[in-house]
């Protein structure tokens, strides 16, 4: 019976130490799925930024190459071409 309390006492000191480890076990695998979680994210957002910057250049390289000869541009509201000027009506009838 003299080793009883040898035996308490471990039992006690391996749950102290137990407890602490299962705690870093969780903060290691909850941080895991924080870090992969963000990451995730972030890779989202890069991805939505690069589809937009990748529409927006291509209009803007779309109406450059319709705008060819200088002062000549596209109508403000429809983005139709401009007219060809017609010829006046002749008086001859």
């Amino acid at each position: 019976m003299r080793t009883a309390w040898l035996a308490n006492a471990l039992d006690d000191l391996t749950a102290y130490l137990w407890a602490p480890f299962a705690g870093i076990v969780a903060g290691v695998a909850f941080g895991w799925m924080a870090g992969v979680t963000v990451t995730l994210a972030f890779a989202a957002m890069l991805y939505g930024v690069g589809r937009l910057a990748k529409r927006v250049i291509a209009r803007s390289l779309e109406t450059k190459v319709t705008q060819r000869r200088p002062g000549r541009r596209p109508h403000r509201s429809t983005g139709a071409p401009p007219r060809e000027p017609t010829a006046a009506p002749s008086d001859d009838g």
